[in-house]
């Protein structure tokens, strides 16, 4: 146990770690197996799988410029930029989660579904606040809804998605454990171009 508390704090102090995509990994995977004791080869997977998605985690170029151009011009900041903005930093909001979830839920998980939900909606043809809604949903422990975002994301060929459920039916976190549905959504993100399924495959990490 103590070990694995080293190797979750070692992880956060990497900025992926702190950021949308690790905290899921860290929390709704890794923590689960801390809980029982049963480290040993789960944990080996999931730092092989994270290193993958660290590494190949894209640059989002247009949101740069989008912030740039605002800062140059007041007059491009939206309501829909700026629920953007609020989204992502809510769900990047990681004060004392691993230790207070309760803290977490009760002071910003709330407003992290507000804000995301709008930014969902203000930008219905970026998928992507869609997907930070699901984790506002995970972060509140409202898994169910959590859940059926990432489904119906995944059905609409987003590969973060289809890569996260493939994940998810692997260790079976969230949903019975199903290798068979994990390597058909992996491989459907691979299909997709997501460049970290791909390697998933090509190294035959879901055996």
């Amino acid at each position: 146990m103590q070990k694995m508390k080293e190797i979750l704090n070692n992880l956060l102090k990497h900025p992926y770690w702190t950021g949308i995509s690790g905290i899921v990994a860290v929390i709704g995977i890794i923590l689960p197996f801390v809980m029982t004791n049963d480290v040993s080869n789960h944990n080996k997977l999931l730092i092989r799988i994270s290193n993958l998605e660290i590494g190949n985690a894209k640059f989002d170029e247009n949101r740069a410029r989008e912030d740039i151009e605002v800062l140059l011009d007041s007059t491009k900041k939206t309501e829909a930029y700026l629920w953007k903005v609020k989204c992502e930093k809510l769900i990047d909001y990681k004060d004392d989660y691993l230790v207070n979830i309760k803290k977490y839920r009760e002071k910003i998980a709330p407003d992290a579904i507000k804000a995301c939900n709008n930014a969902a909606k203000l930008n219905s043809d970026n998928l992507y606040y869609s997907y930070l809604l699901a984790l506002a949903y995970q972060k509140n422990q409202d898994y169910d809804m959590s859940l059926n975002i990432l489904e119906s994301l995944a059905m609409k060929d987003y590969s973060i998605a289809q890569r996260k459920l493939g994940i998810m039916y692997y260790f079976g976190h969230l949903v019975e454990k199903n290798t068979l549905k994990s390597k058909e959504w992996i491989l459907k993100a691979a299909q997709n171009g997501d460049v970290a399924s791909q390697e998933m495959i090509d190294e035959n990490m879901l055996q």
